[in-house]
């Protein structure tokens, strides 16, 4: 039985009215020449992402994005055509639940597979992570918006899962960066983050899947591993 009488939400909508769908879709063309030990390519790239966000109450919302992009390759979602016209792979990309409480305006929880909750420098941003990287875990996060000569500030944590095995150990990511931006005039602000990365063992009992799958995010020397 199909009705219209459905009780509005929390946002004063009916429950489908409140779901949010949006996307984008980048079509591009990459020339790279005169690299040493490297001949001429040319090549046409497209990336599809599509998000959707449902508010189930004014503090707590569910929010996913799938994208294209190959599975084992975390740092790209483009595909590239020319492929013998093989289908582009569709993969989910962020699924996770977001936590803004009334009691504490300026914080922000979030858990399952995320975005960063880091400022990244708009010129190099990609100086510790990658922008498509999308890690599986929790964040919290706490900003100020001031008016004087302190426009922001605000600190980031997040608990990232790198690698569980069932039958071994696990390996994680302990993150934290604080932030401030600075007003030196009205045209003109300072802006500066510090961080602190702190990786377990990224080969625990001897497991290499970090290593072989991380995208270039992780390297082993001898006996010691890290992750960049």
């Amino acid at each position: 039985i199909l009705r219209n009488e459905t009780p509005s939400g929390p946002h004063g909508a009916k429950p489908a009215e409140r779901l949010e769908v949006c996307g984008d879709l980048r079509l591009r063309h990459e020339s790279e020449v005169r690299l040493p030990d490297r001949p001429d390519r040319h090549r046409e790239r497209v990336r599809l992402r599509v998000d959707a966000c449902y508010p189930v109450t004014t503090e707590v919302s569910v929010e996913g994005r799938v994208t294209t992009g190959s599975r084992s390759d975390p740092n790209s979602p483009h595909q590239t055509l020319g492929e013998a016209f093989h289908r582009f792979e569709l993969n989910l990309d962020r699924a996770l639940v977001r936590y803004k409480p009334h009691w504490a305006k300026r914080v922000t929880a979030v858990a399952g597979k995320l975005e960063h909750p880091f400022w990244r420098n708009p010129v190099y941003g990609d100086l510790v992570w990658d922008a498509d990287v999308s890690p599986e875990g929790a964040t919290q996060a706490y900003s100020y918006e001031g008016s004087g000569s302190v426009r922001t500030a605000g600190v980031a944590l997040g608990e990232y899962i790198f690698l569980e095995q069932g039958s071994g150990g696990e390996a994680g990511v302990l993150a934290a960066q604080g932030r401030v931006v600075l007003s030196a005039s009205e045209r003109v602000s300072i802006d500066g983050a510090i961080a602190y990365y702190h990786y377990g063992n990224l080969t625990p009992d001897g497991a290499l899947l970090i290593l072989s799958e991380s995208g270039d995010n992780a390297r082993a020397l001898g006996d010691s591993a890290f992750a960049s």
